[in-house]
């Protein structure tokens, strides 16, 4: 059941994807083959330079080498077309079917709305913060953010929240996941300069450790502060680092179905003005376990559908405080 739910995830973002803006190399909105080969070249580079596993580098670069040589990618000068044609090639010559390819605005647009008061809460930008009856925070996040939007969003959700007793964390509807937040997240509950992780890039060959990051004036949600993940079959990548660390490291309790289980960390390289491939770049290493959640997924501690595990968390946080 789980590799059928990795594979759908894996078509809709694709079929989510409007390759069509892909690059306008004439008036017309077609390709050029200067245009053409730039793309595949670009490509080329970021295999060679930031894909995790150099020997599958290698063969995919002589695939798109023979493939630009023998004049098969200008058969089309459609920008749909071609990238199709360069997503199928990637996955079959490597065999991995993390590659994608993503437009660069599709998930990274920001709502320029201002942060807005509610009578429950605030919705951020990027977040959603509530203080629940019970004195109880709910964090809520959704779509994709780099650390770099939602920055400002989180200290100020995490400063909206900071006399809570306990904390939700919602994660079941988000999208693909940035590290760096992922990272900032965590050391909010955890002693700085911890070892969140060690990390392995392509072509290292000791693990390099990612460190928590000190956050002053919340030293109370790192001592035995009750925090509650909720987490769907559709939480992948860096969100199941953040549910991962924090549950091994007996931070958190993780509430609702098993994630997906795609533990290489992906990053988006830019390949040409519209357009990026995403592909793995890293693989990480938790220092308790020294294991990941690849193929596995995150366990949740009180394994409950995802639409009943706000309720549950709701209860268990409840029953930690002696509120019921």
């Amino acid at each position: 059941m789980k590799n059928i739910i990795k594979f759908l995830l894996i078509g809709l973002s694709l079929s989510a994807v409007n390759i069509y803006a892909l690059a306008q190399g004439n008036e017309d909105g077609t390709l050029s083959q200067q245009k053409i080969s730039k793309i595949i070249h670009k490509t080329i580079d970021a295999l060679e330079h930031h894909y995790l596993f150099p020997e599958k580098a290698r063969l995919a670069t002589k695939v798109l080498t023979y493939h630009l040589l023998s004049g098969e990618f200008y058969q089309t000068s459609q920008p749909a077309e071609l990238a199709e044609k360069l997503r199928v090639l990637l996955r079959q010559s490597t065999g991995d079917n993390y590659f994608d390819v993503i437009e660069h605005n599709s998930r990274l647009a920001i709502d320029q709305q201002t942060n807005k008061e509610q009578s429950n809460g605030l919705q951020f930008r990027t977040l959603q913060a509530e203080i629940l009856s019970g004195n109880i925070g709910y964090l809520k996040f959704e779509r994709y953010y780099s650390l770099g939007v939602a920055k400002r969003d989180v200290d100020n959700a995490f400063h909206y929240l900071s006399d809570v007793q306990a904390m939700i964390i919602d994660l079941r509807t988000v999208d693909r996941g940035a590290l760096p937040l992922a990272q900032y997240l965590s050391s909010f509950f955890v002693e700085p300069g911890t070892n969140l992780s060690d990390i392995a890039y392509q072509q290292q060959t000791k693990m390099t450790p990612l460190l928590a990051i000190e956050h002053n004036d919340y030293a109370r949600f790192r001592q035995n502060f009750p925090v509650y993940i909720l987490n769907s079959a559709f939480v992948a990548g860096a969100w199941e680092f953040f549910s991962y660390t924090l549950k091994h490291f007996d931070k958190a309790v993780i509430v609702g179905e098993q994630t997906i289980g795609f533990g290489y960390l992906t990053k988006p390289i830019k390949v040409s003005e519209y357009f990026t491939i995403s592909m793995p770049c890293a693989l990480t290493q938790h220092p308790v376990t020294h294991a990941n959640w690849e193929q596995f997924g995150v366990t949740p501690d009180f394994n409950v559908d995802a639409g009943a595990s706000f309720d549950v968390a709701y209860k268990l946080a409840k029953s930690y405080l002696n509120q019921d």
